[in-house]
Protein backbone atom coordinates (compact mmCIF):
# COMPACT_ATOMS: atom_id res chain seq x y z
CA UNK A 1 0.00 0.00 0.00
CA UNK A 2 1.22 3.49 -1.41
CA UNK A 3 2.11 5.93 1.65
CA UNK A 4 2.95 9.27 1.69
CA UNK A 5 3.47 12.81 3.88
CA UNK A 6 1.11 15.78 2.82
CA UNK A 7 2.06 19.10 4.65
CA UNK A 8 3.96 22.47 5.21
CA UNK A 9 7.89 22.49 4.12
CA UNK A 10 10.31 24.65 5.74
CA UNK A 11 13.15 27.12 4.69
CA UNK A 12 15.39 24.10 4.26
CA UNK A 13 13.26 22.45 2.38
CA UNK A 14 13.59 25.67 -0.45
CA UNK A 15 16.13 23.93 -2.92
CA UNK A 16 14.53 20.78 -3.27
CA UNK A 17 11.18 22.42 -3.98
CA UNK A 18 12.63 24.89 -6.42
CA UNK A 19 14.40 21.60 -8.34
CA UNK A 20 10.89 19.83 -8.20
CA UNK A 21 9.23 22.74 -9.49
CA UNK A 22 11.36 23.97 -11.96
CA UNK A 23 11.23 20.16 -13.59
CA UNK A 24 7.84 20.63 -13.98
CA UNK A 25 7.47 24.08 -15.02
CA UNK A 26 9.92 22.77 -17.56
CA UNK A 27 7.94 19.96 -18.88
CA UNK A 28 4.22 21.33 -18.47
CA UNK A 29 3.76 25.24 -20.18
CA UNK A 30 0.88 25.55 -17.82
CA UNK A 31 2.62 25.85 -14.83
CA UNK A 32 3.94 29.36 -13.64
CA UNK A 33 7.22 29.50 -13.77
CA UNK A 34 8.72 30.87 -10.37
CA UNK A 35 12.48 32.05 -9.74
CA UNK A 36 14.18 30.06 -6.88
CA UNK A 37 13.92 33.25 -4.91
CA UNK A 38 10.39 33.62 -5.02
CA UNK A 39 10.22 29.73 -4.18
CA UNK A 40 12.57 30.77 -1.23
CA UNK A 41 10.84 33.70 -0.05
CA UNK A 42 7.33 31.14 -0.12
CA UNK A 43 8.98 28.56 1.65
CA UNK A 44 10.38 30.59 4.06
CA UNK A 45 7.06 32.72 4.98
CA UNK A 46 5.49 29.29 5.54
CA UNK A 47 3.17 29.08 2.49
CA UNK A 48 4.61 26.06 1.30
CA UNK A 49 3.37 22.94 0.84
CA UNK A 50 4.32 19.25 -0.41
CA UNK A 51 3.95 15.95 -0.54
CA UNK A 52 6.62 13.02 -0.16
CA UNK A 53 6.56 9.60 -0.55
CA UNK A 54 7.13 7.75 3.04
CA UNK A 55 10.96 6.79 3.85
CA UNK A 56 10.75 5.06 6.85
CA UNK A 57 9.28 5.46 10.20
CA UNK A 58 9.91 7.87 12.96
CA UNK A 59 10.39 5.97 16.63
CA UNK A 60 6.60 6.97 17.84
CA UNK A 61 5.93 5.18 14.57
CA UNK A 62 5.09 8.08 12.07
CA UNK A 63 6.35 7.85 8.87
CA UNK A 64 8.93 10.04 7.68
CA UNK A 65 8.73 11.88 4.21
CA UNK A 66 11.37 11.12 1.70
CA UNK A 67 12.25 12.81 -1.77
CA UNK A 68 9.18 14.87 -3.21
CA UNK A 69 6.34 13.84 -5.19
CA UNK A 70 4.04 16.93 -5.47
CA UNK A 71 4.07 20.72 -4.37
CA UNK A 72 1.44 23.70 -3.92
CA UNK A 73 1.90 27.32 -2.68
CA UNK A 74 -0.12 30.13 -1.27
CA UNK A 75 1.24 33.39 -2.37
CA UNK A 76 0.32 36.62 -1.21
CA UNK A 77 0.42 39.36 -4.45
CA UNK A 78 0.22 42.64 -2.49
CA UNK A 79 0.17 44.51 -5.94
CA UNK A 80 -3.38 43.20 -6.56
CA UNK A 81 -4.00 42.82 -2.97
CA UNK A 82 -5.31 38.69 -3.28
CA UNK A 83 -3.59 35.08 -2.02
CA UNK A 84 -3.27 32.77 -5.09
CA UNK A 85 -3.42 29.50 -4.77
CA UNK A 86 -0.95 28.20 -7.17
CA UNK A 87 2.27 25.66 -8.10
CA UNK A 88 0.55 22.57 -8.08
CA UNK A 89 2.53 20.08 -9.97
CA UNK A 90 2.78 16.04 -9.15
CA UNK A 91 4.38 12.80 -10.43
CA UNK A 92 2.88 11.21 -12.73
CA UNK A 93 1.88 8.34 -10.55
CA UNK A 94 0.80 9.95 -7.76
CA UNK A 95 -2.79 9.10 -6.37
CA UNK A 96 -5.30 11.28 -7.08
CA UNK A 97 -6.33 11.11 -3.04
CA UNK A 98 -2.31 13.00 -2.30
CA UNK A 99 -3.59 15.84 -4.57
CA UNK A 100 -6.76 16.41 -3.24
CA UNK A 101 -5.28 16.69 0.61
CA UNK A 102 -2.32 18.46 -0.75
CA UNK A 103 -4.51 21.26 -2.45
CA UNK A 104 -6.83 21.77 0.26
CA UNK A 105 -4.43 21.84 3.12
CA UNK A 106 -3.08 24.46 1.25
CA UNK A 107 -5.66 26.55 0.90
CA UNK A 108 -7.19 26.12 4.38
CA UNK A 109 -3.50 26.73 6.28
CA UNK A 110 -3.72 29.78 3.57
CA UNK A 111 -7.26 31.35 4.63
CA UNK A 112 -6.21 30.84 8.24
CA UNK A 113 -2.57 31.64 8.63
CA UNK A 114 -2.84 34.43 5.92
CA UNK A 115 -6.09 35.76 7.55
CA UNK A 116 -7.04 36.38 3.83
CA UNK A 117 -10.97 36.65 4.30
CA UNK A 118 -10.63 38.96 7.24
CA UNK A 119 -8.60 41.34 5.57
CA UNK A 120 -10.74 41.22 2.76
CA UNK A 121 -8.66 39.84 0.20
CA UNK A 122 -9.76 37.25 -2.69
CA UNK A 123 -7.83 33.77 -2.87
CA UNK A 124 -7.95 33.01 -6.36
CA UNK A 125 -6.17 30.71 -8.47
CA UNK A 126 -5.14 31.45 -12.54
CA UNK A 127 -5.20 28.88 -14.45
CA UNK A 128 -4.26 29.33 -18.63
CA UNK A 129 -7.51 28.74 -20.62
CA UNK A 130 -6.53 25.48 -22.88
CA UNK A 131 -5.85 23.89 -19.20
CA UNK A 132 -8.66 21.96 -18.49
CA UNK A 133 -6.89 19.66 -15.83
CA UNK A 134 -7.08 21.62 -12.74
CA UNK A 135 -10.64 22.51 -12.79
CA UNK A 136 -12.77 19.59 -11.61
CA UNK A 137 -10.34 20.17 -8.24
CA UNK A 138 -10.93 23.95 -8.51
CA UNK A 139 -14.59 24.01 -8.65
CA UNK A 140 -15.16 21.17 -6.03
CA UNK A 141 -13.34 22.98 -3.77
CA UNK A 142 -15.63 26.26 -4.09
CA UNK A 143 -13.73 28.31 -6.57
CA UNK A 144 -16.07 30.28 -9.89
CA UNK A 145 -14.71 31.69 -12.07
CA UNK A 146 -14.15 35.24 -11.89
CA UNK A 147 -12.72 36.17 -15.59
CA UNK A 148 -9.60 36.75 -17.99
CA UNK A 149 -6.90 38.31 -18.45
CA UNK A 150 -3.63 38.45 -20.46
CA UNK A 151 -0.06 37.71 -18.71
CA UNK A 152 3.05 37.10 -20.91
CA UNK A 153 1.22 36.98 -23.88
CA UNK A 154 -0.96 34.46 -22.38
CA UNK A 155 -4.58 33.53 -22.09
CA UNK A 156 -5.89 32.98 -18.69
CA UNK A 157 -8.67 32.17 -16.39
CA UNK A 158 -9.03 33.47 -13.29
CA UNK A 159 -10.89 31.41 -10.42
CA UNK A 160 -11.72 33.00 -7.26
CA UNK A 161 -12.91 30.92 -3.57
CA UNK A 162 -16.14 31.89 -3.11
CA UNK A 163 -17.46 32.19 0.50
CA UNK A 164 -19.96 29.33 -0.31
CA UNK A 165 -16.82 27.31 -0.59
CA UNK A 166 -15.88 27.36 3.38
CA UNK A 167 -19.49 24.84 4.05
CA UNK A 168 -16.97 22.80 1.02
CA UNK A 169 -13.79 22.98 2.95
CA UNK A 170 -15.76 22.18 6.21
CA UNK A 171 -16.36 19.42 4.43
CA UNK A 172 -13.48 18.42 3.30
CA UNK A 173 -12.43 17.98 6.95
CA UNK A 174 -14.80 15.86 7.79
CA UNK A 175 -14.18 13.55 4.93
CA UNK A 176 -10.48 13.27 6.26
CA UNK A 177 -12.29 12.01 9.56
CA UNK A 178 -14.96 9.54 7.93
CA UNK A 179 -12.02 7.94 5.14
CA UNK A 180 -12.48 4.33 4.04
CA UNK A 181 -9.54 2.23 6.11
CA UNK A 182 -8.64 1.17 1.77
CA UNK A 183 -6.07 2.82 -0.42
CA UNK A 184 -3.07 5.50 0.35
CA UNK A 185 -1.53 6.19 3.35
CA UNK A 186 -1.20 9.53 4.10
CA UNK A 187 0.17 11.47 7.02
CA UNK A 188 -0.65 15.06 7.49
CA UNK A 189 2.03 17.06 8.67
CA UNK A 190 1.52 20.96 10.14
CA UNK A 191 3.63 23.53 11.60
CA UNK A 192 3.93 25.30 15.65
CA UNK A 193 2.45 21.60 17.05
CA UNK A 194 -1.23 22.48 14.88
CA UNK A 195 -3.75 19.22 14.52
CA UNK A 196 -6.19 19.06 12.25
CA UNK A 197 -8.81 19.72 14.83
CA UNK A 198 -6.82 22.92 15.49
CA UNK A 199 -6.28 24.11 12.00
CA UNK A 200 -10.34 23.27 11.41
CA UNK A 201 -11.21 25.20 14.59
CA UNK A 202 -9.91 28.73 12.78
CA UNK A 203 -11.18 28.04 9.65
CA UNK A 204 -14.30 30.79 9.61
CA UNK A 205 -17.81 29.56 9.29
CA UNK A 206 -20.03 29.66 6.49
CA UNK A 207 -22.01 32.40 7.26
CA UNK A 208 -19.61 34.70 9.06
CA UNK A 209 -19.21 36.93 5.60
CA UNK A 210 -21.96 37.91 3.79
CA UNK A 211 -20.16 38.32 0.38
CA UNK A 212 -16.79 38.88 -0.46
CA UNK A 213 -18.34 42.30 -1.43
CA UNK A 214 -19.66 42.95 1.70
CA UNK A 215 -16.22 42.00 3.40
CA UNK A 216 -14.42 44.37 0.85
CA UNK A 217 -16.31 47.47 1.06
CA UNK A 218 -17.29 47.37 5.18
CA UNK A 219 -15.61 50.39 6.73
CA UNK A 220 -14.42 48.64 10.14
CA UNK A 221 -10.83 48.47 10.63
CA UNK A 222 -9.81 44.58 9.34
CA UNK A 223 -6.06 43.50 10.52
CA UNK A 224 -3.39 42.60 7.83
CA UNK A 225 -3.06 40.00 6.29
CA UNK A 226 -0.29 37.99 7.31
CA UNK A 227 3.06 37.46 5.12
CA UNK A 228 4.28 34.52 7.29
CA UNK A 229 2.84 31.92 8.82
CA UNK A 230 2.02 32.91 12.13
CA UNK A 231 -0.39 31.10 14.81
CA UNK A 232 -3.49 33.25 15.67
CA UNK A 233 -3.28 34.86 19.12
CA UNK A 234 -5.45 32.30 20.77
CA UNK A 235 -2.85 29.95 20.62
CA UNK A 236 -0.89 31.79 23.11
CA UNK A 237 2.59 30.25 24.36
CA UNK A 238 2.09 27.43 21.48
CA UNK A 239 2.78 30.10 18.76
CA UNK A 240 6.23 30.85 20.17
CA UNK A 241 7.03 27.66 20.52
CA UNK A 242 10.11 26.17 18.08
CA UNK A 243 8.27 24.47 15.10
CA UNK A 244 7.69 21.20 15.74
CA UNK A 245 6.13 18.25 13.19
CA UNK A 246 2.70 16.66 14.39
CA UNK A 247 1.72 13.77 12.20
CA UNK A 248 -1.78 11.92 12.03
CA UNK A 249 -1.87 9.36 10.05
CA UNK A 250 -4.93 8.98 7.50
CA UNK A 251 -5.57 5.72 6.17
CA UNK A 252 -7.89 6.06 2.66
Amino acid sequence: MACYVVGHLHANDASAAYAFHHVHAQANQNLRTRSEDEIREIAENGFMYGARKCSGASIVGDPVGGALVGLCYGFLDEMLGVWELGGLCVDEDIDHDVVWVLAGLALATTIVAGQALEAGLSVVANVVVSNQAPLNLLKGMGFKKRGTFERDGRQLEQYEFGIDGLHRLHHWFDRLRTRPSNGATIAVELVLGWTLDDLQSYLPRYGSFESLGEQQSNARERPEPRRSWTAPSALGALGEQLVRALRRLLSW
